[in-house]
């Protein structure tokens, strides 16, 4: 048995029900993350640079018009500047794309935290701690 711990991140809104630990059978990060998206109803996906992962909400989810609403802001923020102005660009790209959140997944063993960053084949020991946190390292 492992530990999942939301309590620093916060996959769901402060009013969600649920804990933000629970213990679950897992041998690997590849199963912890799997109960995860199962608990916390999220999708958790290996982000572009290797280390973190994506945490996308689902329609029903209490965070997901948070991220929905940033392709609008976008849309907003091209009608305000000309298409070829480099603030533009940098700001509205970023935002569209921008429709997950990053997590920083850290593993703490024996008192001591282990970044595994995206080995989805990192052995769990019993007792260990899959903590979900803001980025980190």
């Amino acid at each position: 048995m492992i530990t999942l711990d939301d309590t620093s991140f916060q996959f769901q809104s402060p009013d969600w029900p649920h804990r933000a630990c629970l213990r679950v059978e897992a041998g690997t990060l590849r199963d912890a993350l799997a109960a995860a998206e199962g608990y916390y109803g999220v999708t958790l996906r290996p982000h572009d640079e290797g280390k973190w992962f994506r945490v996308l909400y689902p329609a029903d989810h209490p965070y997901h018009e948070r991220y929905a609403k940033r392709r609008v802001d976008a849309e907003w923020f091209r009608a305000l500047y000309p298409p070829d102005d480099p603030y533009l660009e940098h700001f509205a790209k970023r935002r569209v794309d921008a429709e997950f959140e990053l997590v920083d997944v850290h593993i703490e063993r024996n008192e001591k935290m282990i970044c595994p960053g995206q080995n989805l084949d990192f052995v769990l020991l019993h007792r260990d701690t899959v903590h979900f946190l803001q980025l980190i390292c």
